[in-house]
C-alpha cells in the first residue's frame, strides 16, 4: 500500500501544504497520499514501526485536521504507550487543528 502513495509536496513557505515527513521521538514518518487506506472507513492511518503516515488523497479541507490526528496518534504511540482512547485522539486532534488554523498555522 505504501509505495503507491505519494508523498507531499511538503513546501515550507505555505501553511496550506502538509510536510512530506515528520519526525516523532527520533521516528521519521513519510507523509503519503493515498487513494485507500487499508482499514475499512478510515481516512488516514500510521505506522512508526513502517515510518508512514497515509492519508487518503481526497480530504480537501479535511487533510490537515487527519493529519493531525494521525501525527497525536504517533506522539501516543511514542510517549504514552498508545493509551488514549481513539474518542480523546479525536477530541484532542480537533482541538489542535483550531488553534492552528486561528493562530494561521493552517489556512
Amino acid at each position: 500500500m505504501v509505495e503507491h502513495g505519494r508523498k507531499t509536496s511538503g513546501k515550507k513557505d505555505s501553511p496550506s501544504e502538509l510536510p512530506s515527513r515528520v519526525t516523532v521521538g527520533g521516528h521519521q514518518l513519510d507523509v503519503l497520499l493515498v487513494e485507500r487506506v487499508d482499514r475499512e472507513n478510515s481516512e488516514g492511518a500510521m505506522s512508526t514501526q513502517k515510518g508512514y503516515i497515509l492519508l487518503k488523497d481526497d480530504l480537501g479541507a479535511r487533510s490537515w485536521h487527519v493529519f493531525l490526528h494521525e501525527v497525536l496518534h504517533a506522539i501516543d504511540e511514542v510517549y504514552n504507550d498508545a493509551k488514549l482512547s481513539e474518542r480523546s485522539v479525536e477530541h484532542i486532534s480537533q482541538g489542535l487543528y483550531q488553534v492552528a488554523r486561528d493562530l494561521g498555522w493552517i489556512r
